[in-house]
């Protein structure tokens, strides 16, 4: 005798972008659907229109509207990165949860000098590397969108 049952049910919501751009912004799971014990687990998320997540809601555990914590990510936003087309980087990451919020990580990109100014890294020069256009991106064209310095929780790199 073969008994099925479903262990999982996921309700997948969708909305766009403000340029038109399908996304996933939220996902209800229930568990053990149909019996007493079931649970529900409700995420939701917002992207923009550069297609990066702007946050993230994980909401408590069988509920639809108590939010248990939230991410915010936020995003280099300055013209000489933008006009390159690098629009992705993340600058740092807030977790919020009922009563306070934690910087989880903040990330520095292309920074090869100290603050007094002195040169603590440099780019080196690989002629002949597969793919790599070294005339107009030599060691010179420092903005590349590399971290540099990232700050987290737990460590400094």
């Amino acid at each position: 005798m073969v008994v099925e049952f479903t262990l999982d049910y996921k309700l997948i919501g969708w909305s766009q972008t403000t340029n038109g751009n399908p996304y996933i912004s939220q996902v209800d799971e229930t568990m053990d659907p149909g019996h007493a014990d079931s649970k529900l687990r409700r995420t939701a998320q917002e992207i923009n229109e550069l297609g990066n997540i702007t946050w993230r809601k994980e909401y408590a555990f069988g509920s639809t509207s108590v939010i248990a914590r939230q991410f915010t990510y936020n995003y280099v936003t300055a013209s000489n990165y933008l006009t390159k087309h690098i629009r992705n980087l993340v600058s740092s990451v807030v977790l919020s949860r009922p009563g306070t919020s934690v910087t989880v990580v903040e990330n520095t990109y292309d920074q090869y000098t100290n603050q007094s100014g002195c040169v603590v890294g440099s780019l080196a020069d690989m002629p002949g590397a597969t793919l790599h256009d070294a005339t107009n991106y030599g060691p010179l064209h420092s903005l590349r969108g590399n971290v540099t310095r990232a700050v987290s929780l737990a460590t400094t790199r």
